[in-house]
């Protein structure tokens, strides 16, 4: 769908395929990366775009599509979150055969040509998205979590998301901030506190300073000794929000104790089926980097099989997330050995080089 590199921290470069579908690419590039604040510009050729123009009389969309062959000369768009999943706002100038051009807010365009583009990603920005009655747009959110207190806010964002920044790529702080925002769009379906599922999120894989095998425990261990939580949360909650923490691995033999524990384990598991390949990769590499090309690719073989293949033991607990269908398209690309090798090699390459 798209190759890429990262020019300096947080600003990449991606040279989507050709015939892809440009929104769909540049979604699953920030789910791939866990971007969920940023910016993007870019230039292409396309043979086919929607438009869509919003009537403020109304407050009714029009989308009209346009089938022909057309130069980007400028995209450009902002990333933000609604839902726990990357909100794409994108605008397009398009020019035509005869050089006049159209443009407008974008909502599909499939490359004809090439399509070139630079995404910047600003790590620890909560940006959402709100819904406004009076204009009739999903509009930045900048207020916090709802349900999440300023002073726990400041202190999640102090003292516990930095000690992320320590551990393997595959767990640093933007798979924590990921973690936070699936986490708290599954809540909309179910009547739970928010600041619990906040916390628990935040604090999920901090025992990784530990050791990977038993850092859900450790996590929990920590949970439960960090006094200043009891400024905010009776010493139920704590161990609610321990337990939800304890239960979040994949690998675990039993299911989660609460619903908390399945909504961090779902948000957890954000099945992208690049993404999942290329953190196995960075995992390897980080704890095994004595092992040769060879070695890495079986590791992965390996690995990928016994967790989410059929049978293994992967487990999905909450209906409304998009897991399910994504579990079954990286099924596919495992049962595909050729081109799951094809992958691999890409990715050891981008994360060797």
């Amino acid at each position: 769908m798209y190759t890429f590199t990262e020019a300096k921290a947080n600003t990449f470069i991606l040279s989507l395929d050709n015939h892809v579908e440009i929104a769909a690419a540049l979604e699953a590039f920030c789910r791939e990366q866990d971007i969920l604040a940023g910016t993007i510009t870019g230039l292409g050729a396309i043979s086919e775009a929607t438009f869509r123009f919003l009537d403020p009389a109304t407050k009714q969309y029009v989308d009209q599509t346009f089938s022909e062959q057309m130069e980007i000369t400028n995209l450009t768009g902002n990333i933000s979150q609604k839902g726990g999943k990357p909100y794409l706002h994108l605008h397009i100038t398009a020019s035509r055969r005869d050089y006049t051009c159209i443009g407008g807010h974008l909502l599909t365009a499939r490359i004809n040509g090439a399509c070139e583009l630079v995404v910047e990603a600003f790590p620890g920005v909560w940006s959402g998205r709100r819904a406004d009655a009076e204009t009739g747009l999903n509009l930045y959110d900048f207020t916090l979590p709802q349900g999440v207190e300023k002073s726990l806010f400041q202190f999640v964002e102090r003292e516990i998301i930095p000690q992320y920044a320590a551990f393997d790529k595959a767990h640093r702080q933007d798979h924590v901030r990921s973690v936070i925002a699936r986490a708290l769009g599954l809540a909309e379906f179910y009547p739970v506190r928010r600041d619990i599922l906040y916390v628990a999120a935040a604090f999920h894989d901090v025992g990784m300073r530990a050791g990977r095998e038993t850092h859900h425990l450790e996590s929990g261990r920590i949970i439960r000794e960090t006094a200043e939580l009891r400024t905010w949360f009776s010493a139920e909650d704590i161990e609610t929000i321990a337990q939800a923490a304890e239960d979040h691995r994949a690998s675990a033999q039993q299911a989660p104790r609460s619903l908390y524990g399945r909504i961090i384990a779902e948000a957890d598991r954000l099945i992208v089926p690049e993404q999942i390949v290329r953190r196995t990769v960075q995992y390897g590499l980080s704890h095994y980097p004595e092992l040769p090309r060879e070695g890495h690719w079986e590791r992965t073989l390996a690995h990928l099989h016994e967790k989410y293949a059929e049978g293994g033991y992967l487990k999905l607990w909450i209906p409304e997330s998009d897991n399910a269908a994504a579990l079954e398209q990286l099924r596919a690309l495992i049962r595909d050995e050729q081109a799951l090798r094809a992958l691999f090699e890409r990715l050891y390459d981008e994360e060797t080089r």
